[in-house]
């Protein structure tokens, strides 16, 4: 094992890594032999929590990969925060588990393979740091921008299209295998001059073409939309959809994430009943949005299928996008369909 594996793994278990910044990322664990136990670390601290067990059964391979992954890690970022790291190596173990699912803790071997391979992304690689012109929409230039992400947040990449000076909401994505895999979907402050509100006037006919009574509240409200965000969404499918992929994954925050929030507010005597609702709702209104955006659009063509909703499978929703020109029920929509997005990267 390797040195510092096994205190990583004790820290964890308390919710406290220790790597000269304190990071709150609680999981349980537990590595197996031969099919037998032979090492467990277990929460008693925060029987109230949702925890997840990291569950080991081939530890030869977990660690080679997870070594893998945290030299290529340091290649990547690159931030010059590391300087104040005591230990980069646990540093870059916490900030990678702060975003696996519960499955993934199941499966650590496969989260660790897709990791890596968001960091081997060599089309976003290509991409980063360029003005992508796509094309204009109701006479505003549309542009994409792919850039290098920091180690804290969600995924090594993100992405966000401007309209003239309005920008849209930034993606944080990874891509694996044949998979495009959203994470988050954050919107940006911004001045609200002439071009943000003409700009922003015109996404509002997202509204076009919706039939209100297809819709399903009980698994979200998919006329409850932000259209930014909905409008991002949809230029980002076009946009991947022209570099040749058709499959995408959209992963709502990890529980990681939420148990974090809940152990700071502990930690600095902030806690309360009101406390735990905020952050739960705050969580859960975040994870919806997410995935409504995705079900809005489904709503508007039949260019893209939902193939599973969370917990049908995992707790991602799953997609088939293959938008063509003039595929929905929406002017602007259809607008974004005759991009040109196809980069010359390829």
């Amino acid at each position: 094992m390797l040195e510092w594996f096994n205190e990583f793994l004790k820290e964890a278990s308390i919710g406290r890594i220790d790597t000269g910044f304190i990071q709150n990322v609680l999981f349980n664990s537990k590595i197996y032999e031969n099919n037998k136990l032979v090492l467990e670390y277990t929460n008693t601290t925060y029987p109230d929590l949702l925890i997840p067990t990291l569950i080991i059964k081939d530890l030869h391979t977990f660690l080679t990969l997870l070594k893998t992954y945290i030299e290529k890690a340091k290649s990547f970022y690159q931030d010059k925060r590391f300087e104040d790291v005591d230990n980069l190596d646990k540093y870059l173990t916490a900030a990678l588990f702060a975003d696996a699912t519960t499955q993934d803790f199941n499966d650590p071997i496969h989260f660790l393979e897709r990791r890596i391979n968001f960091l081997d992304d060599t089309l976003s690689s290509s991409l980063t740091n360029e003005e992508i012109n796509l094309g204009t929409i109701n006479n505003h230039q549309v542009k994409a921008h792919v850039y290098k992400d920091f180690v804290y947040n969600e995924t090594p990449y993100a992405i966000y299209f401007t309209l003239d000076t309005y920008t849209l909401p930034t993606i944080r994505y990874g891509i694996h295998n044949d998979t495009v895999n959203i994470y988050a979907i954050q919107s940006k402050k911004q001045e609200k001059d002439v071009t943000y509100k003409q700009v922003n006037r015109y996404l509002y006919k997202i509204g076009e073409g919706f039939d209100i009574t297809t819709d399903t509240p009980n698994i979200g409200n998919i006329n409850e939309i932000s259209p930014s965000s909905v409008i991002a969404s949809f230029l980002f499918l076009k946009f991947f959809n022209d570099q040749g992929f058709t499959k995408f994954n959209i992963n709502p925050s990890s529980i990681i994430r939420y148990n974090s929030k809940i152990i700071t507010a502990l930690n600095h005597h902030e806690y309360s009943n009101d406390t735990e609702d905020k952050i739960n709702y705050i969580y859960t209104n975040m994870n919806d949005k997410l995935i409504r955006n995705f079900r809005r659009l489904a709503s508007h063509t039949d260019a893209i299928e939902i193939l599973s909703l969370p917990m049908d499978v995992d707790n991602s929703l799953s997609l088939h996008a293959n938008i063509i020109p003039n595929c929905t029920n929406n002017t602007l929509l259809n607008e974004i369909t005759n991009l040109n997005s196809q980069t010359k990267k390829l």
